[in-house]
């Protein structure tokens, strides 16, 4: 699993645990962004964090707002120079027949479009902002207990743990995933005593064709992905237990980042050509979760292993159809033909 919908929105965690959402926190992790050091937030929780409410929150909304403008003049400045390319590539072309020419005509339109398929979303805001797509890397809010006190708080989906050297942090394996066989032993400093929880609504992964239709690759094909989307059936939200950690060092920014716990995928997820998926935990069990007892991980494993009732199905993922709808899927990665619909089923 590499990403997830996710809720994006703070307040929601608050209103549905109870708690308090850390706006100092969130103000930092917008100000990291500003300061132009590849933080990446989702669209969606600067939507929420816009919509918030209080002149103690004003700060939150300024950063918001200046960092939505400068995407905006950023597509508009898009706009005006592929236009300008598409503009010179049409008058070589109209004189000369060029493949170059072509080329930059078919780049041109396509950046064209994107940008303004980037303007307009800017310009209109979400349309739901409480859910948003999490991809390794973003800051998106996690539901910890500090001090006694449940706090909603931003992390990033991508672990770095507090005894790694930064230098370091790229040599780990799946540091956004902590397996369950290893909880004891890479993820030992955390597992007891940083937990956290992330409600998800979907989560997609990238199959191989052969694996998904269960059958071997025949002799000189090549390996063809489609990208799924896995969702709980009866449809409800999984509460997806964590491991975070508070990274410090002299000199250097903080970083409280985090990583969910996958265990071996049940079979309705291994037949799709998938082996690992995300642990869901009871809701009724997210308290304790939250508040380990070190000298009692039993109690821990006992939570990860009391699961709720549901199985997954998975529709090819498409970010344009209707999440409660779900139609005909659309979305086409490499060799993937809409004709194929028919194999898949067989």
């Amino acid at each position: 699993m590499y990403s997830a919908t996710v809720w994006t929105d703070p307040t929601l965690y608050a209103s549905h645990f109870g708690g308090d959402v850390h706006h100092g926190a969130f103000l930092q992790v917008l100000r990291r962004r500003a300061a132009g050091d590849g933080t990446v937030v989702p669209f969606e929780l600067d939507q929420a964090l816009l919509e918030t409410r209080g002149p103690a929150l004003e700060p939150i909304r300024d950063m918001v707002m200046s960092h939505r403008l400068a995407q905006l003049r950023a597509a508009e400045a898009e706009i005006v120079s592929q236009s300008a390319r598409l503009a010179d590539a049409q008058q070589r072309l109209g004189s000369k027949p060029s493949k170059a020419a072509s080329h930059s005509i078919r780049i041109a339109k396509q950046k064209i479009c994107a940008a303004r398929r980037r303007r307009e979303v800017l310009v209109e805001g979400a349309d739901q902002s409480q859910l948003g797509r999490m991809f390794p890397g973003h800051f998106v809010p996690l539901l910890t207990l500090q001090e006694g006190k449940l706090e909603v708080k931003p992390m990033r989906y991508k672990c770095r743990p507090a005894h790694i050297e930064r230098r370091m942090a790229a040599l780990l394996e799946s540091p956004h995933h902590a397996r369950r066989d290893k909880l004891e032993g890479l993820w030992q400093r955390e597992f007891g005593h940083t937990h956290g929880v992330i409600a998800v609504e979907s989560f997609f992964e990238s199959v191989s064709l052969h694996r998904l239709r269960q059958r071997t690759l025949v002799a000189g094909e090549g390996l063809s992905a489609l990208e799924l989307e896995f969702f709980p059936v009866p449809e409800q939200t999984l509460y997806v237990p964590c491991l975070w950690s508070h990274w410090q060092r002299p000199g250097q920014e903080d970083l409280h980042s985090f990583a969910m716990i996958i265990d071996q995928a049940p079979p309705e997820i291994r037949a799709a050509g998938q082996d690992w998926c995300p642990v869901a935990i009871k809701r009724d069990n997210v308290a304790q979760w939250l508040a380990p007892d070190p000298s009692n991980l039993a109690a821990s494993y006992a939570i990860l292993d009391d699961r709720p009732a549901f199985h997954f199905q998975n529709l090819p993922s498409s970010a344009y159809r209707e999440r409660q709808a779900r139609p005909a899927p659309t979305k086409i990665i490499n060799l993937w033909k809409p004709s194929g619909a028919a194999a898949l089923a067989a």
